[in-house]
């Protein structure tokens, strides 16, 4: 009877399926900056970060750069051995993805650039970079595609028409043409001056360009305080300004035109405000 007993508590202990308790998460090895993977120039680095964590770190870091969020955050280095523009770009992750850049040690103070998808900085030769990717909402991260790129410079080719127009209330109308290679918007300001004997009657101007890489006209009514344009010769300054991933450019044109006559009306226009010079930036901040 004993042996039969055993024998039966042996084969029920043989039926119960062994139950092995769920594996802990492992954060990845660069969760932390003393961890950080080297990122080169034009290589593809592909992680799985839904492991990785967030820390109080991550959030003083935040502090000046303003994400919404800073979830399954990870770290890479990037060491510059010449004077470039280069930028981090992430467009190709499955989740929603920003970075932080820092110069040397990652401290609120050191921060270079921050944004989603795409940041991009001034590299220094013989400086080293610090760059946080995180998940930039409450998500927990997920397939991360990063890749270091040469960030493309913008460039700004810039003309005046050799003619204008005097309008017969005193007006001028001058034109040219431009093509901005960049990113987004950029602005266009300048000068009108005519001689009229002694008396100089000058004028300023501005307007925003685009900046896509195409051939646009660029076209202002110029209206002077002191005086009236009229049919002749005039002086016409011009300087466009557009921005690239990480830096900004400015290129400038010269001419003496010719006004000649238009029509229109003959009621004085009331001169413009004067043209502020706005602050372009590379800053891509997240929308608010």
């Amino acid at each position: 009877m004993t042996h039969r007993l055993l024998t039966g508590l042996a084969a029920g202990f043989l039926l119960v399926p062994l139950v092995t308790p769920p594996a802990a998460a492992v954060p990845p090895d660069n969760d932390s900056p003393a961890g950080a993977v080297r990122l080169r120039l034009d290589e593809r680095v592909v992680q799985d970060t839904r492991e990785a964590t967030t820390d109080d770190q991550d959030g003083r870091l935040n502090n000046f750069c303003g994400a919404p969020a800073t979830g399954a955050s990870v770290w890479y280095t990037v060491h510059a051995r010449r004077d470039r523009d280069l930028v981090v770009d992430l467009r190709r992750s499955d989740y929603s993805v920003g970075a932080m850049v820092f110069r040397g040690e990652p401290r609120p103070r050191t921060l270079v650039n921050c944004g989603p998808e795409r940041v991009a900085f001034q590299a220094r030769a013989g400086t080293t970079y610090s760059v946080m990717i995180f998940n930039d909402t409450r998500d927990q991260g997920g397939r991360l595609v990063a890749t270091l790129k040469v960030a493309p410079k913008p460039r700004i080719e810039l003309s005046v028409a050799r003619r204008g127009l005097a309008y017969r209330n005193g007006d001028a109308r001058v034109r040219g043409s431009y093509r901005c290679r960049g990113e987004g918007a950029g602005f266009l300001f300048g000068s009108l001056e005519q001689r009229a004997g002694r008396l100089k009657i000058p004028s300023a101007f501005g307007t925003r360009i685009r900046c896509d890489g195409r051939r646009h006209t660029w076209s202002v009514r110029a209206v002077s305080e002191i005086g009236l344009y009229a049919p002749g010769r005039a002086r016409v300054v011009v300087e466009a300004q557009g921005c690239g991933l990480a830096s900004c450019t400015t290129e400038k044109a010269r001419r003496t035109v010719r006004l000649v006559r238009a029509g229109g009306s003959s009621v004085r226009s009331q001169a413009p405000p004067p043209v502020e010079r706005p602050r372009l930036s590379t800053t891509r901040a997240w929308p608010r």
